[in-house]
């Protein structure tokens, strides 16, 4: 028997991705968070890692949230409420995409909803966690929102062993 490896582009960023258009030309909220925390000396950009892997963390991350939509939507589906994809949208000259929002017959109000996959460490208090902060309150302010939950996969846990756990916030 002969194995070879093979190339694999069913999992490239962009086939896992909900969002299939092209990102709009101009100011993005990431943009805005990254310059702050960079200002803040608080940035967590790594510049050791090529492209092709930041292509595959990316792929993981969406994954997670193709996985989380449809898992919602099923237990969900009883009680009349769906998580909406919203995609990109424009408020105030700049561009957000939040991951989703959760309608619910039975609320007033909508809930963001904000996904994460992670390989750092569960250990470390969501407070410390600015950039994600940041994001879900420019989320909230955008689409006139007071309430969020934030699902965060930890791949490694908390490293005591490297076993996958998830915390909502």
């Amino acid at each position: 028997m002969k194995i070879i490896e093979l190339p694999v582009k069913e999992f490239q960023s962009k086939v896992w991705s909900p969002d299939t258009h092209v990102r709009s030309e101009g100011l993005h909220l990431t943009t805005i968070l990254q310059a702050i925390l960079e200002e803040r000396g608080e940035s967590n950009v790594r510049d050791d890692i090529t492209e092709a892997q930041l292509d595959d963390y990316a792929a993981v991350g969406f994954l997670w949230e193709r996985a989380l939509t449809r898992a919602l939507n099923d237990m969900h589906a009883e009680q009349e409420a769906a998580v909406i994809r919203l995609g990109e949208f424009q408020k105030d000259g700049i561009y957000f995409t939040p991951d989703g929002v959760m309608l619910n017959v039975e609320d007033v109000k909508p809930t963001l909803e904000e996904w994460k996959c992670t390989w750092t460490s569960c250990n470390k208090l969501i407070e410390d966690r600015k950039k994600w902060i940041y994001q879900i309150k420019s989320y909230c302010y955008a689409l006139d929102l007071d309430a969020a939950i934030l699902r965060v996969l930890y791949i490694n846990g908390n490293w005591r062993p490297p076993v996958p756990c998830t915390r909502h916030y």
